[in-house]
């Protein structure tokens, strides 16, 4: 019981710092997103970040929420959440929280570096970076993690995705999605998703909208 009751502490005090910090980011972005899934649920998600923070931190995260068929019950709600700080030219200290928020006894904090990769010559209004994060708690081993965007007509269309590989159980989980602008901040979106946690069922897509603020 104490240690759940820990677990819910840090789960809270870090979510109050979290949004504190980005509240006052001089730079920060966030975005909803509803889907239907095509294995047969809805999902949504909550994505934002922040840079220009105290310390010169970063901040990134989202929230995935997946409900039953009837829309009447959460299946999951999973968060990962991540604080990086430049530390020479285009590499970055970062530190990330993966948190099951039905389970808040179950979470782990990965450490490690982070390559965001210069394309701005090569490829304008693209982004792409390379995690690789050694050290894990819970001994869930290491992970690297390959993301990135490129947006097309000022912004009108994009692509973006990202892939995690979990060197431990050798499992991989990605999703690319292509989104079109509707009206001002709302999209369209198709997103692939492949999970490779989910044995008989690793691929699905989801289809949906998307509103950035």
């Amino acid at each position: 019981m104490a240690g759940k009751t820990s677990m819910r502490k840090k789960a809270i005090i870090g979510a109050a710092l979290a949004t504190a910090l980005t509240g006052n980011a001089a730079d920060n972005w966030g975005k909803a997103s509803l889907y239907y899934d095509t294995l047969g649920f809805p999902t949504a998600t909550l994505t934002g970040g922040a840079s220009k923070l105290p310390l010169g931190m970063d901040f990134f995260g989202f929230v995935d929420f997946d409900a039953n068929e009837k829309m009447n019950d959460l299946q999951a709600v999973y968060g990962e959440f991540k604080l990086s700080r430049n530390v020479f030219k285009n590499i970055s200290l970062a530190v990330e929280q993966n948190q099951d928020f039905l389970q808040l006894d179950k979470g782990i904090t990965r450490a490690g570096l982070m390559y965001n990769i210069p394309l701005d010559r090569v490829c304008k209004d693209s982004f792409l970076s390379a995690t690789y994060y050694p050290f894990a708690t819970e001994s869930d081993g290491a992970q690297m993690v390959i993301a990135g965007r490129k947006e097309f007509k000022k912004g009108d269309m994009y692509i973006e995705g990202f892939l995690d590989y979990n060197f431990k159980p050798g499992i991989a989980f990605s999703q690319v999605q292509v989104g079109k602008r509707i009206h001002k901040n709302l999209y369209g979106v198709l997103e692939g998703r492949f999970n490779g946690f989910r044995l008989g069922n690793e691929f699905s897509a989801g289809i949906g909208l998307e509103y950035k603020f």
